[in-house]
């Protein structure tokens, strides 16, 4: 597909349109979150500007700032509405994007409805975020719009929620936090992390997010596709990622003594988008050695193990099929143990989960003149937060269109259709986290 600006219609100039933030899917779970958490920083006087929330209903969307008002419970909640917006519908999405300086977009899966929205901000010359955690979708969004993203001048960011904030921000922090320790040649060559989820009250997720973890289960092949590509494009840029040594890929499953639970490898997306980082990284100029990256989630004991390499084989074997597909999608609670929820989870057990994700670095104080030589330095960093996927999600995203909003002018953030750390790295969002109670420290280094 073709993007071509109507020349005739051109969109209004960055600084005259008439909201910095437009919130598109604010009457879905995440959606609506995500609009809540921009109002709680209206009511505190964090943000000043009237933002809108977009969709397809007028009604619910009215019945959503209704709703924000009263748990605000702030007069000085300052929200509009812009209705009709549909992901079918390029013309209403066009309309939406050119009164944004940001979308920020939570209609999911994205393999479906996110590229109009990319297509639309393209076309109306708007920056744009999302909480997307498919690295089909993203890698394909930057093979297809990566080059007319940036000669648009607009950034377009994927995977700004907890897929994959804390992880690839985490990387660069750990690296920067290393050579603090070590000196400005000290270089790491590995990291290891694993994430682990606290919910006294249970541990639900919404089923929108349910849908994108089966749709990208079947999309495997489609994306194998799209990842030849996209390493072609990588290529011939002739940007190499630096390394030393050996990637160590961790065993599938096992016991961590040092944190002392049983992990499992993460089959999300973040050790593909701390890759596309790295990758894009180097092609905008940064040229130091990346660590090797991988990530486990762990769980507290030896049956949960046993139930998530379980249920984790028969989604992963059943998405193949369109028969069994639709069961998968029509039953999600069955499928994942009552993990996924049409309800998504109660404000209890939101306000009661926490996650941390331990890095463990280990690398040189000054780069090893043989690749193979043993690393003399190791790290332990830790990033806490809260619930993730409503809670930390919320606050990821809408930090990140606002560290776009005052980067703007300082062309901080580049151009192009990018993930988290290559966005990112030069600018504040790490502190701006910080503020809003997410917890970045070392925990030891030896």
């Amino acid at each position: 597909r073709i993007i071509t600006l109507n020349l005739l219609r051109m969109p209004p100039k960055s600084g005259t349109r008439p909201y910095e933030i437009v919130v598109f899917g604010a009457t879905g779970f995440t959606g609506e979150r995500i609009a809540l958490y921009l109002a709680q920083l209206q009511a505190s006087g964090k943000y000043t500007k009237t933002f809108a929330v977009a969709g397809r209903s007028d009604s619910k969307l009215h019945d959503v700032v209704s709703k924000l008002k009263q748990q605000t419970n702030a007069s000085t909640t300052k929200i509009s509405v812009i209705g009709g917006v549909s992901t079918d519908d390029p013309a209403s999405l066009r309309r939406m994007t050119e009164q944004a300086e940001v979308i920020v977009t939570a209609v999911g899966p994205f393999r479906q409805f996110g590229e109009p929205v990319v297509e639309a901000a393209l076309a109306t010359q708007t920056h744009y975020v999302d909480v997307t955690g498919e690295p089909g979708f993203i890698e394909k969004m930057i093979v297809k719009h990566d080059e007319a993203a940036k000669k648009a001048g607009i950034s377009i960011v994927h995977a700004c929620g907890f897929d994959s904030i804390p992880s690839d921000t985490g990387v660069q922090w750990t690296m920067k936090q290393f050579r603090q320790l070590y000196g400005d040649a000290a270089t790491l060559s590995h990291i290891e992390s694993f994430f682990t989820v606290r919910a006294p009250h249970g541990m639900v997720g919404n089923t929108g997010t349910w849908y994108s973890l089966v749709g990208g289960m079947s999309s495997s092949d489609t994306n194998a596709s799209i990842r030849n590509q996209l390493k072609q494009k990588y290529t011939d840029s002739n940007a190499t990622v630096a390394r030393i040594g050996q990637s160590s890929r961790p065993e599938a499953y096992g016991w961590v003594a040092r944190l002392r639970r049983w992990a499992l490898l993460f089959p999300g997306a973040d050790a593909a988008i701390v890759r596309n980082s790295q990758q894009q990284l180097a092609i905008n100029g940064h040229r130091e050695v990346q660590p090797h990256f991988s990530i486990s989630f762990t769980v507290p004991s030896a049956w949960y193990l046993f139930l998530f390499i379980f249920f984790g084989t028969v989604i992963k074997f059943m998405s193949k099929f369109r028969w069994a597909r639709a069961l998968l999608m029509k039953y999600p609670s069955i499928f994942s143990y009552g993990m996924f929820q049409p309800t998504g989870p109660s404000q209890k057990q939101i306000d009661a989960t926490t996650v941390t994700l331990d890095l463990f670095g280990k690398g040189y104080k000054t780069k090893p003149a043989n690749a193979t030589a043993r690393p003399d330095h190791t790290i332990h960093t830790q990033i806490t937060m809260g619930e993730p996927g409503y809670r930390y999600t919320t606050i990821a995203v809408v930090q990140a269109a606002l560290t776009i909003l005052a980067s703007k002018n300082k062309h901080a953030v580049p151009a192009g259709v990018m993930t988290p750390a290559a966005a990112f790295v030069d600018t504040d969002l790490v502190e701006r986290l910080q503020g809003e109670g997410v917890g970045y420290k070392v925990i030891e280094s030896k």
